[in-house]
């Protein structure tokens, strides 16, 4: 599907919605969305053979907040500003404009490695230094979060820039994929990735971290599928999805179980009377209350940060965070207020539209479509580099949550590009993967 194609219907479902909304229709408005961020993934699978195509990722889960959002299901919510419309529409529309830019470069640069190292030392230094970090903030924090009876105790657990290294426990097993590739006898070596794997997967679970277990499980899937080359519907089996779905629901259940919210607590968060059922309405506004937040801020913080929002990763890495902090007015959002006290998430849009507005969004959807166009494009090549398949994987999951955060202005994210840029300096991988598939028939 042409993608300036795909762009022009897009503008028009957004007018369409715009309408419907305007006339009060709010659920014909928000099931247009919902109806064409599907048939956009649908049509796209058809079109690339791959069930985690980027393209079709980001407009299904995008499309699909914004449709949810926009059936007000929830009292509190209120019609959106026309800029919060034009803002969502140009995001949607300019990230496939960068995508089209990014598949069309044909241009390919290597880096030189240093020197070539094991992927098996790479996966045993990660784990050891992630454990170190991890044991140092337990010695701060005096305890473990999940043991702990504070409800805020996994948001107050952590220390500066020790945190980034500890929560890079769910890229060992994806980069634990790559190292394993080629491995036909199981040796020493696969049992030692195997133990480190484990410890790895006990760190979200010990610090009751809901999102950073579910990035992990997102981001080793997709390696995963598209290392085994599992990216088409036929080739996967119906028990792998199960057991995905299953892990991530009972995850999710021990984990919020051990947050220590109650049903009194959460209905207060959320602002909900003893006949509103928190378990239907707990979900929903995870997804539809970031849009309300952004509409609340539009108008009220543009040309605000001038790009500091955007590029919060690089100061925080310069040290220049606290002196920029004195120029820029980086309390704005805490002065404006959100529109729900107890939510204090936002679309992806929200970091450049503090730094340029309208325009901002656009060149930051340009810039993110145009990174995911080139790297989705190297993972097809007939010799990809072992390294891009856990990269878009990465990818993938950020604009999954899009609607929900900014992960490509999160410094845990640009840590965990960082490091995989680093190993593939150190490993110079660059030898074809066989799916399992080629390999049967040779």
């Amino acid at each position: 599907m042409d993608n300036y194609l795909l762009a022009f219907i897009t503008a028009l479902i957004f007018v369409v919605s715009y309408i419907f909304s305007s006339l009060h229709l709010y659920y014909v408005a928000g099931a247009v969305f919902i109806l064409y961020g599907v048939t956009c993934y649908v049509l796209l699978y058809f079109r690339t053979k791959n069930l985690i195509n980027t393209r079709g990722i980001f407009l299904v889960f995008w499309l699909c907040a914004i449709g949810l959002s926009a059936l007000k299901i929830h009292p509190r919510q209120v019609d959106w500003q026309l800029e919060t419309w034009i803002c969502l529409g140009v995001a949607t529309i300019f990230f496939l404009f960068g995508y089209d830019g990014g598949e069309r470069i044909n241009r390919r640069y290597e880096f030189q490695a240093f020197r070539r190292v094991d992927p098996f030392w790479i996966v045993v230094l990660m784990s050891v230094l992630i454990v170190f970090c991890f044991a140092v903030e337990v010695v701060a924090f005096r305890g473990i979060p999940i043991l702990s009876r504070q409800m805020n105790a996994y948001v107050n657990f952590g220390l500066p820039y020790v945190h980034y290294i500890t929560v890079s426990c769910i890229m060992v097993p994806p980069i634990s994929l790559v190292a394993l590739k080629g491995v036909r006898l199981i040796n020493y070596k696969t049992w030692i990735v195997i133990g480190c794997n484990l410890v790895m997967a006990m760190i979200p679970l010990l610090i009751v971290s809901r999102q950073l277990l579910i990035m992990g499980v997102i981001i080793f899937a997709f390696t995963w599928m598209q290392i085994k080359g599992l990216v088409v519907l036929r080739k996967i089996k119906p028990i792998y999805i199960v057991l995905i779905v299953v892990a991530l629901i009972l995850s999710w259940v021990v984990l919020s179980r051990y947050r220590n919210q109650n049903e009194r607590y959460l209905k207060i968060v959320l602002e909900l009377d003893d006949k509103m059922s928190v378990q239907m309405y707990q979900i929903y506004m995870y997804i539809a209350f970031n849009f309300d937040n952004f509409n609340h801020f539009v108008g009220k913080v543009a040309y605000t940060t001038l790009g500091y929002s955007s590029l919060v990763p690089l100061w925080t890495y310069t040290g220049t965070k606290a002196l920029l902090g004195t120029v820029i007015n980086t309390e704005i959002l805490s002065e404006v207020g959100n529109y729900m006290s107890t939510f204090t998430t936002y679309p992806f849009v929200n970091v450049p539209y503090m730094d340029f507005g309208i325009f901002g969004v656009g060149v930051y959807s340009v810039i993110i479509g145009f990174f995911s166009g080139i790297k989705e494009k190297r993972c097809k090549e007939k010799a990809p580099i072992p390294w891009d398949y856990v990269s878009i994987a990465l990818i993938d999951y950020c604009l999954i949550f899009s609607f929900f955060t900014a992960p490509f202005s999160n410094i845990t994210v640009w840590t965990y590009f960082i490091e995989i840029f680093l190993i593939r300096l150190l490993t110079k991988q660059e030898t074809q993967l066989e799916y399992d598939t080629m390999e049967v028939t040779k």
